[in-house]
């Protein structure tokens, strides 16, 4: 990706809003909003950042968004507002994984594992490989129990003979289980410059449909889906 191009970039799969914005001179403006309200402040947080950059919406040359896993309801809304500015603005789209964005983020030269507390006693998990500017994956995207992804963490580690960094809400979630593997990262949020960096190697795999791209699920949503012709009121859309 041509980095003279002003990119826009916004994850919602974890507790956090987040949203960076490089200029086309370079200059990086980034928001980060820990908490509730997450798809409510996103448009607002995108126009603060449009304003400080001093430029608009129309000077943008790509989108990127983070596609999950995580949240459901915050991936979902992620994934569709970066594909309604794609389609809107008529610029290229390009997503990664959260776990990538979280990876990318943390500065450890060795094995990093990306855990997302995936609820149900589960992590989403991704292992990689870092060393100076790269990043490589060992595994595709997860959904284990801790127990397995300690196993699988333990498994990379040893083979590669690297000191291991665990980062992401999983592995505060389920701290007691990862114990002894390896420096768990105090901030367990996806970084601005992380998912900078991670929608930027994203780019090297071309630009994604906007009509095709998904957001990224690994597992069934918890609100089981209502039966067909269950709960079928009066004025409802057949």
């Amino acid at each position: 990706m041509n980095c003279s191009v002003a990119l826009l970039a916004i994850d919602l799969s974890t507790p956090a809003t987040v949203a960076v914005l490089r200029a086309s001179s370079g200059e990086i403006f980034c928001r980060r909003e820990i908490g509730g309200g997450r798809s409510e402040r996103l448009f607002a947080v995108i126009m603060e950042l449009l304003q400080e950059s001093g430029i608009t919406a129309r000077d943008l040359g790509g989108v990127g968004v983070g596609r999950g896993p995580g949240s459901f309801t915050g991936v979902r809304n992620a994934v569709m507002v970066a594909k309604t500015l794609s389609w809107a603005l008529r610029v290229s789209l390009y997503a990664t994984s959260t776990l990538d964005a979280l990876a990318w983020g943390e500065p450890h030269e060795g094995v990093t594992a990306s855990l997302i507390d995936a609820r149900r006693g589960q992590v989403y998990l991704r292992v990689f490989r870092r060393e100076k500017s790269s990043l490589m994956p060992l595994t595709e995207p997860l959904a284990l129990s801790p127990q397995k992804a300690r196993d699988l963490i333990f498994r990379h580690s040893a083979e590669q003979g690297m000191e291991t960094a665990l980062v992401g809400t999983g592995a505060h979630a389920y701290r007691e289980a990862f114990e002894g593997l390896g420096r768990t990262a105090d901030d367990p949020y996806p970084r601005p410059q992380g998912l900078l960096l991670a929608c930027s190697a994203a780019a090297s795999e071309g630009p994604r449909d906007p009509l095709a791209l998904a957001p990224l699920y690994l597992r069934d949503p918890d609100a089981a889906p209502r039966a067909s012709g269950s709960g079928r009121g009066k004025g409802e859309c057949l």
